[in-house]
């Protein structure tokens, strides 16, 4: 029983520390505004699988900022 529990104990400790950089990765994209996007998440996630969805986020982010742009211009040439 006690060595049940204890592995359930360091089980438990051990997936918050696997999981923390996950977490704190979806606390900074749940932060991000399209309006002003925070470029560089990439570089505070230097973990090699994490880095990469990371960068795909800056890659996506920078994607929605160019849209932003062509139909903030689109909206403006079509109003006149």
């Amino acid at each position: 029983m006690l060595a049940t529990g204890l592995a359930g104990a360091v089980g438990w400790r051990l997936s918050r520390v696997v999981t923390a950089p996950v977490t704190r990765l979806a606390a900074e994209i749940e932060q991000l505004d399209p309006e002003r996007p925070a470029a560089g998440l990439a570089q505070r996630f230097p973990d090699v699988e994490l880095g990469v969805i990371a960068a795909a986020f800056d890659y996506y982010l920078g994607r929605v900022g160019d849209f932003v742009v062509r139909e903030r211009a689109f909206t403006e040439d079509a109003s006149h």
